[in-house]
């Protein structure tokens, strides 16, 4: 018969990531975000932050917030809230970066 082995202890890495209410927050008022919206078939547009309040659900990464956007070359009509935890808005990507044009 085998021997049987203990059980090996398991260790939180400290290069493990911070809850979010610790680390910088990508959805503070003034930073740019993508926001998916479905017009023209569903896409990422570019967006920035305007304001917070409490709303949505706790994630693992983000606290229960909705953030007000403004889109980029949108009306003030068109700005929205958004809950981090709708997964409609998420933190600039590289796409982000590319050229428009």
């Amino acid at each position: 018969a085998a021997a049987a082995t203990a059980p090996q202890e398991i260790r939180r890495s400290s290069r493990a990531r911070k809850p979010a209410a610790e680390t910088t927050s990508w959805w503070e008022a003034g930073n740019s975000v993508q926001v998916w919206h479905k017009e023209d078939g569903g896409n990422w547009f570019r967006a920035v932050v305007l304001n917070i309040r409490p709303g949505g659900r706790p994630g693992l990464l983000h606290p229960a917030l909705e953030v007000l956007v403004s889109y980029e070359g949108g009306k003030s009509e068109d700005d929205e809230w958004v809950a981090l935890s709708s997964c409609r808005v998420k933190p600039p990507g590289r796409d982000f970066y590319e050229s428009t044009s």
